[in-house]
Parts: structure tokens; sequence; C-alpha cells
């Protein structure tokens, strides 16, 4: 899911530590999240059962009330050629599904597009609980991954947005950016991820109804209180709300010996600094203007031990989840629970 994030990751293994921007905030209020009111839905991303990628026929038929009984959306992130899960949440679950529908390819930018726009049609005529539609992922990432041809998804997204919008005026269509990267502060990723590329936003200008965004601010700030207070400007900048269609804090406090030098650069997180950074980010988002906010994942995908490589192949986000990948809840879960249980009041 994130190979190119963590090839980047490893070819920067020399990067010099960075420096906080803002100085550390007072220590954070242990208690869950009190009552009180927010102007955004939030949910869970991605399908990850108690025990992925083992996991048993129990598990499986679990997850979805866990999920209904944890989120007000559920994130479904996938290609668009592989649209099992769509079908499947849907008949599994009465959430809203936000879906991020992958259209990943150069050849699919030039050849494919009335294909890509068909599926789309289909899934939102079938499905009327896909209320939020991106087109495309981290779509910003198509300049390193595809210097020569990137411009071409921003041409085809153009084509496919005005064709739904026609179809579809109800829906919230848009596309996704990996934020980080976009502004500039994603260090762990290496030159890319300090390469801004805020001005792709206005190739999209007039083209979304909100700003897709994941979010990942541990690729840049070793502590969740170092998150300058003006994270989300770039993208409020815009004039379009924020749609949040991943985020989470590592609860891992040491990785294996491959990335040592994130240990010895703190490059690491914990199981509180998970609360903190959950706290920290309904502090950012109170002055925006927010659609909705999807953490990744509710079980981690992979069991991990702390300075064990997991063999997941992306270390820095298989500690991201609300609860272990046996299923048993964190620290944060607690807090996720008093942050569900706020009133909904839509802006």
């Amino acid at each position: 899911m994130k190979k190119l994030l963590l090839s980047l990751l490893i070819a920067a293994c020399a990067l010099q530590a960075c420096k906080a921007p803002v100085p550390k905030l007072a220590p954070e209020d242990p208690s869950v999240i009190p009552p009180g009111t927010r102007s955004y839905l939030i949910g869970i991303s991605g399908f990850a059962p108690a025990g992925f990628p083992s996991y048993t026929s129990d598990a499986a038929q679990a997850f979805w009330p866990d999920i209904e009984s944890a989120s007000e959306l559920y994130g479904i992130h996938v290609d668009w050629q592989d649209t099992g899960l769509i079908r499947d949440a849907a008949a599994k679950t009465d959430l809203d599904i936000e879906l991020v529908l992958g259209f990943q390819s150069p050849e699919d930018w030039r050849s494919r597009r009335n294909d890509y726009l068909k599926t789309a049609s289909t899934l939102l005529q079938e499905y009327p609980q896909i209320t939020h539609l991106s087109v495309g992922n981290e779509v910003n990432l198509f300049e390193f991954s595809h210097p020569d041809n990137y411009l071409e998804f921003f041409e085809a997204y153009t084509e496919i947005y005005t064709a739904l919008k026609e179809e579809f005026s109800d829906r919230t269509i848009y596309t996704t950016f990996q934020y980080d990267a976009l502004t500039g502060r994603a260090t762990l990723m290496g030159e890319n991820g300090t390469t801004e590329q805020t001005e792709l936003l206005g190739l999209v200008s007039g083209h979304i109804d909100a700003v897709g965004l994941t979010v990942y601010p541990h690729l840049q700030y070793k502590d969740p209180q170092d998150i300058p207070d003006d994270y989300f400007l770039t993208a409020t900048a815009t004039g379009k709300p924020l749609a949040i269609t991943e985020t989470g804090w590592p609860a891992r406090e040491s990785y294996g010996k491959d990335l040592q030098f994130l240990n010895d650069q703190n490059y690491t997180g914990s199981p509180e600094e998970q609360v903190i950074y959950l706290k920290r980010l309904q502090q950012l988002l109170s002055p925006t203007e927010t659609v909705f906010v999807n953490w990744l994942m509710l079980n981690d995908p992979y069991h991990w031990e702390n300075g064990v490589s997991s063999g997941s192949g992306f270390q820095i986000f298989d500690s991201l989840a609300l609860r272990e990948n046996d299923g048993v809840p964190r620290e944060i879960w607690q807090h996720w629970l008093g942050w569900l249980n706020q009133t909904y009041k839509a802006q």
C-alpha cells in the first residue's frame, strides 16, 4: 500500500535529524475526549479483520459490526478494477462509504478514461451508500513515479470529474493528495518528500468538491506535539473543505534493524503518542472546514514486535491502527470512542 513511500524512506537513510518548528505544547490531558460537538464525520479506512492477513471466517464476520460500532463512515481504497470489497461492504454495513478508486497508471489515464468513468458511474448508481468518491489516490506522487506522464492524470481527472458531477451532483467528488509530500514536509521520504508540490492543487482548482488528503505527519515530526498550528494552511487556502481519507500515528517504539537509523534519530512512536496525536489532530481541525476524518485501520494489518521487522514491507505504517493485530484495543481506543460519541453537526 505504501511501497513507494517505503522505497523513498530506505533511500533516505542518511537524512539529517529535523528540528521541531514550534515549541512543545503543555502536556496533554490524559482524560478521554469529553462530550461536545464536531462538524465532521469520523470513520475508519481499510479492511483488516483481527489476525489479518491470516484471519478466520469468524474474524471476518466480526469485522463489520466492529466497524459499525466504531465509525460513522467506512473508507474503501482500492484500484478501479478491484471492486469486490465495495460490493461486500455495501452488503454488510449500513454505513456511508468513502471510496478512493485508484486510477494510478499512465496507460489508464491515456486510453482507459471511459472505462474508468463507466465503472465509477456504475458503482455510484448501484450503491447510494458511496457518498464520497476520490478519483485516484496520492496523486501528487505521480510526479515522481511517472515524471513524463503525470500531467495526463490531471487531464483525465478533469474529464471524469465533470462527467460524474453532471450525473451525481449530490455526491462529494475529488482527488486525494499525499499532504505531507505535497507541502514538502515528509523528510522520511527523502528528496521527493522535501520538494514542495503545492502548484498541483491549481491543476484541479474548480474541479473538486473537497481536498482529499492522506495525512501522516510522522513522516516529518518526531513528536505529535511538534506539529505546527498552521499544518493545514496549504489545504485550507484552496477554499475547499478537507476530506482526510487516511491518517494515523505509529504505536511502534522501535523498528527492526533494517530501519535502525529511524530508532537512532527518534523517528518512532508509542501507544501514548497515538493518543497525543489524536488530540492534536482535533486541535488542528478545530478552525477548519472538514467533511470527514478517517483513521487508517481498525486493527494493525500485521503482527509486529518492537525492534523486529514485521516482514510487511512497510514498517512505518504497520502500527497505526486503533487496535493490535489480534483485535486487542490500544490506549487510543477509549479516546477514539470518546471522539465518536461527540455530537456531529454539519457546517
